[in-house]
């Protein structure tokens, strides 16, 4: 399995070089025990020739595992092979050669930019941050949902090497450098690929990140509120969940508490319009009376519901959810300085799937869509009062009440596309006192 170094920018070659100067000078001198380990391992090296130097066919190490293993396990403990993600791959190559059995589920892909900067770093001595790590998105094999992973390399077993003598950098190449140090096409002016080698290996240590990296993104999602409030954005939010609780069938809704009425946004809201009034199910809060969602909201703290089937008392709203496959849930309050604006909910076809840990989760996430359905509730009020404006004079604060509920109405005929005017608002028996 020769190594095809036509699509990288630098010959870059897998070599243990390093890696037996590491143990010479750090290992063997602090231990005389591991010192006889190492003696051994260079009276056996000895012997093959071909894992001296440039190793070009990787091939050639599968068949000294019993070689490899000791040697790299001053790199990657043996008691933490078995749980760790962590692996060897050939310089900017993305090639593993030495993995552990999570490794190998992930694919490899370096950014050509770090070869850069090992050369500004290594032969000309410029800082520029070669620890900073990089977030891979892998999809999972089984349930198709993204994982996100931190990979942290090590890069302290590749060795830069110069064909010929490298180009010197004036005060002024320095500054252009440091100025231009993500552009690549900058960079490859100063520092051209013939004339640099890589010959070692990186070492990769690598963290499942998918909690905090996907919680980051509902929290730049839910900025912009088409993500709860038109079909589109509602689907992408849903994906965003999915991958967060690990469920690939996970449901979820939002409820919004708006004067006697629970407007509810799930996947399938009926059109594109970015408005939580056209996009929602509007539910009476007297059919929700004795609801498992009332019951979350009036003790303010999430909800766990194992399995709904075996619910006792469930109201019609309860049953419906029911029938349409509903059977684990946890239901969250969201709150907005303290009062209750609506409710999230996360929901699983399956019976005693959501445990406590979902309720933890969907607590920590909570106050995120508590923020967007604040903003959504508040432009939905603005449209009401600019239904009551257009269509009415002047409301005293005291009967306003009346109007915002033929407002609702009235937009309510609309959203179901039903020809609509706003009912005359009439008070009778109303005696008026001036003072």
């Amino acid at each position: 399995m020769p190594i095809d170094n036509r699509d990288v920018a630098f010959r870059s070659t897998l070599s243990l070089t390093p890696l037996l100067e590491f143990w010479r000078n750090n290992i063997s001198p602090k231990c005389s025990y591991m010192a006889q380990m190492f003696n051994e391992f260079e009276e056996r090296l000895q012997k093959l020739p071909d894992l001296e130097g440039p190793i070009e066919d990787l091939a050639l190490l599968k068949h000294h595992q019993d070689l490899l293993m000791p040697l790299m396990s001053v790199v990657f403990p043996a008691s933490s092979w078995e749980t760790e993600i962590v692996g060897a791959v050939v310089p900017y190559r993305g090639i593993a050669f030495f993995a552990s059995p999570m490794f190998e589920r992930l694919l490899m892909n370096e950014d050509g930019s770090r070869a850069y900067y090992l050369i500004i770093e290594r032969i000309y001595g410029m800082q520029v941050g070669l620890d900073t790590p990089i977030i891979q998105v892998v999809p999972d094999s089984q349930t198709g949902l993204d994982h996100y992973f931190r990979l942290s390399p090590d890069m302290r077993f590749i060795d830069v090497h110069t064909v010929g003598k490298p180009q010197e950098l004036s005060s002024e190449d320095r500054q252009t450098i440091r100025e231009n140090i993500t552009d690549l096409q900058v960079l490859s002016k100063f520092i051209p690929s013939d004339k640099f080698e890589f010959h070692g290996f990186t070492a990769m240590r690598v963290v499942d990140v998918t909690e905090p990296e996907v919680i980051s993104a509902l929290q730049t999602d839910l900025i912009d509120q088409e993500s709860i409030f038109s079909a589109d954005g509602f689907r992408r939010l849903l994906l965003r969940l999915r991958t967060l609780f690990g469920r690939p069938g996970l449901m979820a809704g939002i409820g919004a508490l708006q004067e006697n009425r629970a407007l509810v946004i799930k996947d399938g809201c009926p059109s594109s319009a970015n408005c939580i009034f056209a996009n929602s199910t509007h539910l009476s809060l007297a059919d929700l009376e004795g609801s498992l969602w009332l019951q979350a909201i009036s003790q303010t703290t999430a909800l766990r519901i194992s399995d709904l089937k075996e619910e006792e008392n469930l109201n019609s709203v309860d049953q419906d959810a029911l029938n349409h496959g509903v059977r684990s849930m946890v239901i969250s309050p969201l709150l907005y300085q303290g009062d209750v604006i609506g409710f999230l909910e996360i929901m699983s076809s399956r019976p005693n799937d959501l445990g406590p840990f979902d309720t933890m989760l969907t607590q920590q996430i909570a106050p995120l869509f508590s923020v967007a359905l604040k903003r959504g509730i508040d432009e939905m009020n603005y449209e009401v009062q600019a239904v009551i404006k257009e269509k009415c004079t002047a409301v005293h604060p005291v009967v306003e009440w009346r109007f915002r509920k033929a407002a609702f109405q009235h937009m309510d005929r609309l959203r179901m596309r039903r020809p609509s005017e706003m009912e005359p608002i009439i008070f009778k028996d109303v005696i008026p006192f001036f003072a």
